[in-house]
Parts: structure tokens; sequence; C-alpha cells
């Protein structure tokens, strides 16, 4: 299993340093029809040589609480999947992606701001089917928005479109966890959809209960800002630091001004793939598929990369691939 050491991650059995290389594959959060994830997954794992898949999951699915799944089959995917991945020593993480303002069923296009009761009873029911697995991570919730960092880490009442809802704070999410006996990394989202990760850093850490770590989580777009050691590296020596996201969609995204790139694909890609690989940070690149921008592919019948983005990725992962292959004396 990975444990967090010195603000690193390492195998807890041989203490060296582990780096995951990765791409998120969405879908099981909102999407009706997943029929072709395994496929999916494949590719990802053997021709993109990705070690890790980042799965955004829904708490009402899991809860059979949403008429495109029974609770039985949702659950039955995930551990398919799960089992999938990891056979060859793969990673994934599992991110509660959505909440549902503590009301079943209440999933609703707007995420949000920040985890509800019932993620805590989510992560109480998930943690314990998955504990201890050496290659599970538990990413608590996917994007914190609009909150303080004392709500991030100590709950409190929210209001959002017309309701009131007791967000759940990372820490009562850690211990749900924990209580069921589970050591499993937990990830944790930072502020501002998640592009803010100080907070451990400036007085608001959490504690780990005995697990095996907390990792904290960047989500790096070209629309935010450009100074990643402010926003993020900063947290290294408290925390190991993910890059849950990336990826740049080449022009700016159906989602508001707020979404223009600051810098044209040509400039952000390599600037910020050079700054996680001189960091030698974990990522999982968004999005596997040709649907949810930024996406890393044109089209699913030949997983052909976009220009903008999964050429990049690709590139990226190969080299990661290639130098653990050396590293283990192996043909790349």
């Amino acid at each position: 299993m990975l444990k967090e050491q010195n603000g690193r991650l390492v195998d807890e059995a041989t203490g060296e340093d582990v780096v995951l290389h990765g791409v998120n594959r969405n879908g099981l959060e909102c999407w009706s029809d997943n029929s072709g994830i395994f496929d999916i997954v494949r590719v990802a794992l053997e021709e993109w040589h990705a070690d890790t898949i980042r799965l955004p999951l829904s708490q009402d699915r899991w809860f059979g609480y949403d008429k495109a799944y029974t609770k039985e089959e949702y659950r039955a995917i995930l551990d398919k999947l799960v089992d999938f991945i990891t056979k060859d020593g793969n990673y994934v993480i599992l991110d509660a992606h959505y909440g549902d303002y503590g009301i079943w069923g209440k999933r609703t296009d707007e995420a949000p701001r920040m985890a509800d009761l019932n993620t805590v009873t989510f992560w109480r029911d998930i943690g314990k089917r998955y504990a201890n697995h050496p290659y599970v991570l538990y990413n608590l919730y996917n994007e914190p928005e609009d909150i303080s960092w004392e709500v991030w880490r100590d709950g409190g009442w929210l209001e959002q479109g017309g309701m009131c809802f007791q967000a759940a704070g990372m820490q009562q999410l850690i211990d749900a966890v924990r209580d069921t006996g589970a050591k499993n990394p937990v990830v944790l989202g930072g502020l501002v959809w998640a592009s803010s990760t100080i907070g451990p850093a400036i007085g608001w850490d959490v504690d780990d209960r005995g697990g095996n770590g907390i990792i904290m989580d960047a989500h790096i777009y070209p629309w935010n800002g450009l100074d990643w050691d402010a926003d993020f590296a900063s947290v290294v020596p408290t925390h190991p630091l993910l890059i849950g996201e990336f990826g740049h969609q080449g022009t700016a995204m159906d989602l508001g001004p707020a979404c223009i790139p600051r810098e044209p694909h040509e400039v952000w890609m390599p600037k910020l793939i050079r700054w996680i690989e001189e960091n030698k940070f974990s990522y999982c690149a968004w999005d596997f598929d040709c649907y949810a921008g930024p996406c890393l592919l044109k089209e699913m019948e030949n997983f052909t990369p976009t220009e903008s983005h999964g050429v990049y990725v690709k590139d990226m992962l190969y080299r990661a691939w290639v130098e653990k292959r050396q590293k283990a004396g192996k043909k790349a």
C-alpha cells in the first residue's frame, strides 16, 4: 500500500518513492451508458501506459437513488473495474464527484459546494468495501467551491440554489473512512474548484487518524492562475501533491467568460508538464473521452489524441513508462 512520508508518496513495503501517472475516466458519476468503460480503461492502461485511473463516482448511484442503475448493478460495475485496473499493480482513485445536499436522489448538474452528510455515509460504506486494498485511494470530495478553509476542514451550514444543507468537512470524511479500519491514503480536493491547496500549510490541516496519509488534490486549468508554486507547491512539505485534473481545450470552453485560456496550448501545456515532471508530482489528466472537456481524445473508435491536450499527455505517460521500465531493468 502507498504511504505518505515527509511530503512524498512511498511504497510501504519497500520505502521507494512512488509517482502516479494517470488519467481520469468520467461517466460512472452521471452517464446512463457505461458499457464501453472496460475497453476504454484497457486502452488507457495498455496503449497509453497510464498506471492510475481516477474514477468519478456518485453517492446517489452507490445507494440506488438513480434510475440509471440499481444499487447492485452499480456496485458490481465498480467491483469489476477495481479488479480490472489493479490486477497488474495499477492504482485506482475513487472520487466522490458530486454530493446531493444531504437529500438522497437530489443530485443536480450544479455540483454542491461541499460534501454533505450523505457523503459521510458513502465513505463509511465504500471505505469498508475496499478497506486496505493496496492499490485503492479515496478522493473524499472532488472540488470544494466558495467556502472557507474552516468549513473545508470542519463543515458547517451552506446555502446553495435556494437550499440550506449541512456540509461535511474533510475531517468528518476522514473519520468516516478511518472508523472502518481502512488505512487507504485519502485525497483531499482544495478550495476554489481544487485550484488552491494551501490550507494545510496555513493552519487548516487535518488529522489522518493513523491512516497511510493525506494527499492534497490540485486541479489546474488554463483559465486559472499561472503561479503554480504559490497556489500548490507550498503544501508539499506538509502532504504529497496530486494534480488530479488538468487539461487544455484549445479554445474557450462553453463554461462562461471565466473559462478563457490565459495562454495557448502550445505554451501552457509544455510549461505545466515540465513543472509537474521536474517536481515529480503525481497526476491524472482530465479526461479520457471525447465528450467531457478538456478531452484527451478526438474520437472513441481509434482513440486519437486531441492536439491541444491528448498528444502532450500521451507523450508524458510514455516517458514515465519508459523511465519506470529502465529503472526496473526492462526494455521499453
